[in-house]
């Protein structure tokens, strides 16, 4: 997604500069220990609240799409519970809310690569992150005004958000192979731990003050959702405010002649393809690949588990709430599972070995949790679910850090970002037509589990981790030949 055009120095210097960067940045940091680091840090801890805020109003959009296409007759507290089978705007309101992730992932697909051209052509990727986030949070103080008569116009705008999201996620993730040169292998691993859980420590601190809120106040799902968009402005400002200050200035690399920034990006992804092929076809090329799908499976998961809650086995807002707080307590030590499995094999075992067990979880959850009647056991799966998820992410961070070469940090981590982006307008599309020609939600649930067998395929032919982690710590052989 960036160019390989990069003033060549050997790998002492760059060491060398490592290390003084991490000498002089001590003196700012906490379980961290780079400036850049300690950004990384804070800014998950902002992007944590915004995916936990938009829980709170993805329910409430359901809930007013229900009522609008009439499923809802509050009149009628007898009323035995059914799948929303009516339409509005044409679409189940399920589907509908399902659409939002597929239009985000469409945008993402083909504008981050023009995002990821500014990171790295320009010494603006500072001053992206900030700009990004304020349009994040803008959006999300709009939001604010969610009600019976806004409330498309607010699926809309959180369909742009979507891709505003991943434009800070982009911006940030740049710096995280830096944060790996300067601190080594062994100190990273410890590293992912903390960026996992610092992100979603995050989200359930603020479900958890939200749904204290919501039973203090006696909300509803609309109410709740307004009050949650509000403070997360607060917060996460707060907390992108301070990343800000933490990340370094970038020198941009010079644009290619003959290049735009609109168009920079797909090239430079076509000549990062290219050369991975040709230099790293065991390792990077089929790590990336299997990004696409792993990304594609997981990230759909947890956009499609509330909408699954919420319509197929019919839990009201502050019950998915706590299911949520439950999946996210389970986060956290599975991410510290995830460093410790990999400490005892390796970051590529690992993974492989995370993605089976998400699979068989996958398979048996869907197909029991059918329907209403099956709402005790959710919790037995949401920690199940939780443990992976964290597992999941910490590993792959890890993975990523370390096999990838030195000389390209910006595009190697435009180019993950874009990987784990590109597809994942898929899931959701399938799963709105399957549900929309009627096919139970369970089965639209247990095909994730394609991308994810895929994901393991291309995982399991990488070759063995000792030579990948090899192959990343020499001279950057694609920058050597361009």
């Amino acid at each position: 997604m960036m160019s390989v055009d990069i003033e060549k120095s050997s790998f002492n210097d760059d060491e060398n500069k490592a290390d003084n960067r991490t000498e002089e940045s001590c003196s700012k940091c906490w379980p961290v220990k780079t400036d850049d680091s300690t950004g990384y840090m804070l800014s998950s801890f902002g992007s944590g609240a915004v995916i936990a805020s938009n829980f709170f109003l993805s329910t409430a959009f359901l809930e007013l799409a229900k009522r609008e296409a009439g499923c809802i007759d509050e009149d009628d507290d007898d009323e035995e519970y059914s799948v929303c089978e009516k339409k509005v705007y044409g679409f189940k309101p399920a589907s509908l809310i399902l659409l939002i992730p597929t239009i985000s992932g469409v945008m993402s697909a083909f504008l981050l690569p023009v995002v990821g051209a500014m990171i790295d052509y320009t010494p603006y990727r500072r001053t992206l992150f900030a700009i990004f986030s304020c349009i994040l949070l803008s959006i999300q103080g709009a939001q604010v005004a969610t009600m019976e008569t806004t409330w498309f116009i607010m699926i809309i705008l959180q369909a742009i958000n979507g891709f505003i999201f991943d434009g800070v996620s982009i911006s940030r993730i740049a710096y995280l192979l830096e944060i790996a040169t300067d601190v080594g292998e062994e100190v990273m691993t410890s590293y992912a731990g903390y960026f996992n859980a610092s992100f979603y420590v995050s989200q359930l601190g603020f479900i958890i003050t939200n749904v204290a809120i919501m039973i203090g106040a006696g909300l509803d799902e609309v109410g709740i959702a307004r009050i949650a968009q509000g403070f997360d402005v607060v917060v996460s400002g707060i907390f992108y405010y301070l990343a800000w200050t933490f990340f370094s200035n970038t020198e941009g690399k010079e644009l290619p002649e003959n290049d735009s920034l609109i168009l920079a990006g797909f090239k430079q992804n076509f000549r990062t393809i290219k050369g991975m092929y040709q230099h790293y076809r065991s390792t990077l090329f089929l790590y990336f690949i299997a990004v696409l799908f792993q990304q594609t499976g997981v990230q759909t998961f947890t956009v499609v588990a509330n909408t699954y809650l919420l319509e197929q086995l019919d839990f009201g807002g502050l019950s998915v709430s706590i299911i949520f707080i439950v999946v996210m307590c389970s986060i956290i030590p599975g991410g510290f599972l995830g460093s410790f499995v990999t400490r005892k094999t390796d970051p590529k075992k690992a993974m492989i070995l995370c993605l089976t067990c998400f699979i068989v979880a996958n398979f048996i959850g869907f197909l029991v949790l059918n329907g209403p009647d099956k709402k005790n056991l959710v919790y037995i799966f949401a920690v199940i679910w939780g443990v992976l998820i964290g597992w999941c992410y910490t590993t792959d961070s890890l993975l990523f850090s370390l096999i990838c070469p030195k000389g390209q940090e910006s595009e190697f981590s435009g180019f993950n970002q874009y990987c784990s982006k590109v597809l994942t307008w898929l899931p959701p599309l399938v799963f709105t037509l399957m549900f929309e020609s009627g096919i139970n939600m369970s089965w639209g649930g247990v095909h994730l589990n394609i991308y994810l067998f895929l994901s393991i395929c291309f995982y399991y032919s990488m070759e063995p981790w000792e030579k990948a982690v090899l192959n990343g710590s020499t001279r950057n052989k694609i920058t050597d030949t361009s």
